[in-house]
């Protein structure tokens, strides 16, 4: 069962500003896991070929569960990427610092009062705001649920606090 997926920058590859503006990555690390915890496997997918980087196994059950099989997920990214550029104005990465657009799907906590988790699709890209008055780049995410594909919420990054924490606010979609 998936536990997670997620796009990666640090590749062989060099990474380019425009790398996931098709909602496409050439690079990909999933995890996979037991209902029961006792199996986990992590597989990389670059550029078309899949790497086994980690099997392991535990009697005691212990390992993180997997909790979606890859049928719960109803959304591609392609289509979760032209909507967040459409609705918010979501641009790519810097290669510098931020490659493209990156995508995580994961269970994501939605409800403050539970410990459930929903299957998202987060979408991350750079806001229209950015730079900011410090000229700091500004990172920006979509989430979309993973099972029917609408866009939940969107939040911005607007800076840092004194301590260097990233803080983030909600943004509304045009639609």
């Amino acid at each position: 069962m998936l536990i997670d997926m997620r796009s990666k920058d640090n590749t062989n590859v060099p990474q380019e500003k425009t790398d996931g503006a098709d909602g496409k990555r050439n690079t990909w690390y999933l995890r996979f896991g037991s209902k029961k915890g006792n199996f986990r496997i992590y597989i990389t997918i670059e550029n078309g070929n899949a790497i086994t980087n980690d099997v392991r196994k535990d009697d005691n059950n212990l390992l993180r569960k997997g909790r979606y099989t890859i049928s719960d997920i109803n959304i591609d990214s392609p289509k979760a990427v032209k909507q967040a550029i459409e609705e918010l104005s979501m641009q790519p990465g810097n290669p510098e610092i931020y490659k493209g657009y990156n995508f995580t799907i994961s269970g994501f906590q939605t409800d403050p009062d539970s410990y459930d988790t929903r299957l998202l699709l987060r979408v991350t890209g750079i806001s229209p705001n950015s730079p900011n008055s410090e000229n700091e780049s500004l990172r920006m995410h979509a989430f979309f649920d993973g099972k029917t594909g609408e866009m939940l919420n969107a939040s911005e990054m607007t800076g840092y606090d004194e301590e260097g924490r990233s803080m983030w606010r909600y943004i509304e979609p045009k639609h």
